[in-house]
């Protein structure tokens, strides 16, 4: 059983309504984190000659090796990307990892 369904089914079973709220934001995060991991993304972006750089599950940095995009950072548990050529944040990073860099 996946993290994500554990705090999921903990949620379900919370009498305490703040609590859990808190767990159901718990499970959405660890599912990003999942779907991240689960479709290989990691191998993709190898594939693309990027260089990934994984930090403890909460930040993945990803050297793309041009000129266009740099370095960024993706948080996969909050679904962000950060541009650091640019200083700009990118809201839906997943989507925008697989529009800008994959394809």
């Amino acid at each position: 059983m996946k993290r994500s369904e554990i705090l999921h089914q903990e949620a379900l079973e919370e009498e305490n309504d703040s609590k859990a709220f808190s767990l159901h934001y718990k499970a959405m995060r660890e599912v990003r984190l999942e779907r991240f991991e689960e479709h290989n993304y990691t191998e993709q972006l190898e594939k693309k000659n990027c260089i990934v750089v994984p930090f403890n599950g909460t930040k993945i940095t990803i050297d793309t090796q041009t000129d266009k995009w740099g370095v960024i950072d993706y948080f996969p548990k909050a679904n962000k990307v950060l541009v650091r050529k640019d200083n700009e944040w990118k809201t839906t990073g997943l989507k925008w990892i697989n529009e800008n860099i994959l394809n």
